[in-house]
């Protein structure tokens, strides 16, 4: 016989930590499926008056929720349940990591993991007028070596374009999350010195790997791109 779901009422037992206890049996409601996006939560008085707490421990777990862009205060209207696309909720994340070399550097890790498998599906999906798009790219970031800002538009464009090519729908809006992440440790590896003179070779040959449909070499060329970001990001946190 299956189990009733859970209610929010059902969890607060002991004293400490009750606005933390609130937001995660919030959040335990919404990954259950009993909450959804757009939902409107009770009101205030009346969640408190169901927990049996202050409406100030109430508060306090909405507004935290908010700034995970969980929920959403509207004021005059209530609290909703927001939208939960991974762009806006990975959203609070990035000043903190751009606020810390050692959190850039495992993105740069993460990358490590995830790219080179994007680059190998780009190799086996990619046609014609991609591998094209793919060496204008290329030659955009040649043509901008000498110029940091725009340089950093087109090498963010590059891997855009090899993402889409990937052809994975997931992937692709997951990588397209942490683009801000990307663009912040570009801003710290891109005055090194020859730095962005390596990028446009290793461009080159993640392209060309790309245009031979060599999905091994690809991944590889991918690989050995991102490990020069790493070692890069390593150099700027100890200058």
């Amino acid at each position: 016989m299956a189990r009733p779901a859970p209610t929010l009422s059902q969890a607060l037992r002991r004293p400490d930590g009750l606005a933390q206890r609130v937001r995660d049996r919030i959040l335990a409601l919404i990954t259950e499926g009993s909450l959804a996006p757009g939902d409107q939560l009770p009101a205030e008085r009346t969640l408190a008056e169901q927990l049996g707490i202050s409406r100030t421990v109430v508060r306090e777990a909405l507004r935290s929720l908010a700034s995970m862009n969980v929920l959403e205060i509207r004021h005059g209207a209530g609290v909703f349940v927001a939208p939960l696309d991974l762009a806006s909720l990975i959203q609070p994340l990035q000043f903190a990591v751009s606020m810390d070399h050692t959190s850039l550097a495992q993105v740069a890790e993460a990358r490590l993991v995830l790219e080179p498998g994007l680059a190998q599906l780009a190799a086996d999906h990619a046609d014609e007028p991609d591998v094209l798009r793919l060496r204008e790219l290329v030659a955009e970031a040649a043509a901008h070596v000498n110029d940091p800002p725009g340089f950093l538009e087109v090498d963010l464009a590059f891997h855009s374009e090899v993402r889409r090519l990937a052809n994975n729908s997931f992937l692709l809006r997951f990588m397209d999350s942490l683009e801000e992440f990307a663009r912040t440790s570009r801003t710290l590896t891109n005055p090194i010195p020859d730095m962005r003179e390596r990028t446009v070779r290793d461009l080159h040959r993640i392209a060309a790997a790309i245009a031979r449909h060599d999905a091994v070499a690809a991944a590889e060329a991918m690989r050995e791109h991102v490990q020069h970001v790493c070692d890069a990001l390593k150099t700027s946190a100890s200058t």
